[in-house]
C-alpha cells in the first residue's frame, strides 16, 4: 500500500540509516529518497548563508513535490537554525521513524569511523584493524548517544512516531540487502581490560558505571 505521508527517519550517525531509509522507501512505495539532503543544506557545507539557503529551498521543493523520505541526523539537525521551523512543522505531518541499533556495536562503529580517512583505498576489500584505546572515548561516545535519545524524546512531543532498530529491519529484509560494505577487526587496548575483547570491554564500561 502506498504511504500517504512523507517519511522522516531520525537517527544518530552510523545507525545504518542509509540502508534503513532504502528499505522504508521500498516497502512504502516512496518516490524520492532525499537521504541527507536536509543535513547538507543546513549543517554540513562550509558555504555562505545564501548558498545554504539555496540548498535548503531546493530540498523543500523536492519534499513538497512528491512522496519523499529524508534522514534527520541527530544531534546536528534538531539544533540548527535554518531548518528548525521546517523540521518542527514536518514532524507533525509526516510518518516518523526513530532508529537505534545495538549500543555496543554502535559505539564501536562510531569509533571506527574516525579512522576511515587514514585507511588505504582498498580497505573495503578486507577487515581493517581498529584499536579501541581508552575508556574515556567509549564513555564520550556513549554519552553522545544518550543525548541523542534525549533529543528523540523532545521530537516525540511533536510526533510519537515508531521506534525501530537496525537489527529488526535486517531481520525483516528478505531481499538480500544489508551486507556490510566495511568490516572491522576490533582490537582492545583499554588499560585494565586486557582480559576482555573489545565488545566485552564496551559492554562492561557502559553497563557498570554511572555514565
Amino acid at each position: 500500500m502506498k504511504n500517504t505521508k512523507n517519511i522522516l527517519l531520525v537517527s544518530a550517525p552510523r545507525s545504518g540509516s542509509t540502508y534503513v531509509s532504502e528499505r522504508l522507501q521500498e516497502w512504502n512505495s516512496i518516490d524520492i529518497n532525499l537521504f541527507e539532503d536536509f543535513s547538507i543544506a543546513c549543517n554540513h557545507f562550509s558555504t555562505s548563508y545564501t548558498q545554504k539557503a539555496k540548498l535548503y529551498d531546493a530540498f523543500c521543493k523536492k519534499w513538497s513535490s512528491k512522496s519523499c523520505i529524508a534522514k534527520i541526523n541527530l544531534p546536528n539537525d534538531w539544533t540548527n537554525n535554518l531548518g528548525n521551523t521546517w523540521l518542527m512543522e514536518s514532524l507533525q505531518h509526516s510518518d516518523v521513524y526513530y532508529l537505534t541499533r545495538n549500543r555496543t556495536e554502535h559505539i564501536l562503529d562510531i569509533i571506527a569511523s574516525k579512522y576511515e580517512l587514514n585507511i588505504a583505498d582498498d580497505w573495503e576489500e578486507k577487515p581493517v584493524d581498529i584499536y579501541i584505546k581508552s575508556k574515556e572515548e567509549i564513555v564520550r561516545v556513549n554519552n553522545t548517544l544518550k543525548y541523542v535519545h534525549t533529543l528523540f524524546n523532545q521530537m516525540k512531543d511533536f510526533n510519537r512516531g515508531i521506534d525501530i532498530t537496525l537489527e529488526d529491519i535486517k531481520q525483516k529484509d528478505t531481499g538480500g540487502h544489508g551486507i556490510p560494505k566495511r568490516t572491522y577487526n576490533f582490537i582492545n587496548q583499554v588499560d585494565q581490560y586486557d582480559h576482555m575483547d573489545a565488545r566485552q570491554t564496551v559492554d562492561h564500561i557502559i553497563n557498570n558505571f554511572n555514565l
